[in-house]
């Protein structure tokens, strides 16, 4: 179990040449999935830290991974405008969509009865929903979006599903959060009061509450049916790069340009922990399923483990 009161650094993952963007853990908490600067996306035994395998198709920094429900197929998008789809166990490129600029964020609607639909945040100020289709369908069904959502001022740079898929949340560069409806494609709602980029985003398991992370050194709690501002959590001296929410909904760990992981309780919200988790940034963090162990991705192309 993550001792939350003294995190300590248990193993540290080496492979990537470039900074860490993003990581994602398959839902049986058996492998680790890591999205880097230097272009590709590693597989690693979280059991062992031994890599896997290493997916090279992309040809500039990749930013944003997601895994579908059946853990089959891997979603990636990318600064070369791209999002490929991959077999998660052979490592091949099963197809590629093409945006009209650069793809930073990526999101898979969590209910499977969706017919697998995932949205991306583009430079081009939009969210795009896309069908998550391979094989023969795929061919049938095209490479085109489903719906394109307009409405940000900024590349959008952080997605977020509810837990029911019937909202999508985006932050953009313009600072702004946005609620859509996702079958409609219709805008619900602007949320305004970060001052600088939204970074990330993330539901509440009962999805009444969206947390956001910004540039503005900030971390913000928002009720979601008012868009009513909760609360404000301080304490970064540099930009919020990345949120995560523990399994049991209980703590919130945010990490920054500042190089600092902090935890916080999400009732009270108050800090209960830092630690020095780089000497440069973290760029991104993630739980285990299990919540036993935490792991983060740092500026200086490691992976680190926590607990």
């Amino acid at each position: 179990m993550v001792n939350f009161k003294a995190l300590k650094a248990v193993q540290t993952l080496t492979s990537h040449t470039n900074q860490i963007s993003d990581l994602i853990i398959t839902p049986d908490g058996e492998t680790l999935i890591s999205a880097s600067f230097d272009h590709s996306i590693k597989l690693w035994s979280l059991k062992t830290g031994k890599e896997l395998r290493t997916l090279i198709g992309h040809t500039e920094v990749v930013w944003s991974l997601a895994l579908s429900h059946d853990q089959k197929t891997l979603i990636s998008g990318c600064d070369d405008n791209t999002i490929k789809l991959w077999d998660i166990n052979t490592g091949k490129e099963l197809r590629t969509f093409t945006d009209t600029q650069r793809v930073v964020a990526i999101a898979l609607c969590p209910i499977p009865s969706s017919q697998g639909i995932f949205a991306s945040g583009s430079g081009d100020k939009t969210v795009k929903l896309w069908p998550l289709k391979t094989g023969l369908l795929s061919k049938l069904i095209g490479t085109t979006p489903i719906k394109i959502l307009k409405g940000h001022n900024g590349t959008i740079q952080a997605l977020a599903f509810s837990p029911n898929g019937q909202i999508l949340a985006s932050g953009s560069h313009d600072s702004t959060i946005k609620f859509w409806n996702v079958s409609t494609g219709t805008l619900i709602s602007t949320l305004t009061g970060h001052t600088d980029t939204i970074e990330s985003l993330v539901f509440s398991a009962d999805g009444n509450i969206l947390i956001s992370a910004s540039r503005d050194r900030s971390i913000k709690l928002w009720r979601v049916n008012t868009g009513e501002e909760l609360r404000t959590l301080k304490g970064h001296t540099n930009y919020v790069n990345d949120i995560a929410l523990s399994p049991d909904g209980k703590i919130l760990v945010s990490c920054g340009g500042d190089g600092m992981i902090k935890v916080w309780d999400i009732n009270s919200g108050k800090e209960i922990s830092s630690v020095l988790g780089d000497k440069d940034a973290v760029n991104c963090v993630a739980f285990t399923p299990d919540g036993n162990s935490l792991i983060s991705g740092t500026w200086n192309n490691t992976i680190k483990i926590w607990q």
